[in-house]
């Protein structure tokens, strides 16, 4: 189906094999290994690389998908969607209880990066769309999973 072609992704190569893996299941992952990642700074990058032909196929969420649809409704119409994944949690960055000085930096680093355009193209390579604290039940609920 995508054996040796491109494929445009936000993320990193690593995530995108793996997201691909779960998507073709375990007995095709050569499929995925043999599959040539992208890389863009934003999902919608990915989606306007397949339209100039840079890439075959692009992995991105059906959010990116239907801000194509309102940015350039004609490539929109002419792309499908060829797999879905199963629903994945965001990731978070997690630090050891008590936080010390150091944990608070990179909390306020990380959270900082959002403000400036560099900043917000590497956490996009990382899988972030943004930054937010948890609050009480959200913490609760992972607490449980």
């Amino acid at each position: 189906m995508l054996s040796g072609m491109n494929v445009a992704s936000a993320s990193s190569e690593d995530y995108t094999k793996n997201v691909l893996i779960q998507m073709f299941g375990e007995n095709k992952g050569a499929v995925a290994s043999s599959i040539k990642i992208l890389s863009v700074p934003k999902e919608i990058d990915a989606l306007m690389s397949v339209g100039f032909g840079m890439a075959d196929a692009a992995v991105t969420t059906d959010s990116s998908l239907a801000k194509l649809s309102a940015i350039n409704r004609k490539l929109h119409d002419t792309l499908k969607q060829l797999l879905i994944s199963n629903e994945t949690l965001l990731p978070i960055v997690a630090v050891p209880k008590p936080q010390d000085e150091n944990h608070k930096k990179l909390a306020k680093i990380i959270k900082d990066m959002e403000a400036a355009v560099e900043g917000k193209n590497k956490l996009s390579m990382l899988g972030f769309d943004g930054w937010k604290i948890l609050n009480a039940s959200e913490k609760e609920y992972l607490e449980k999973q």
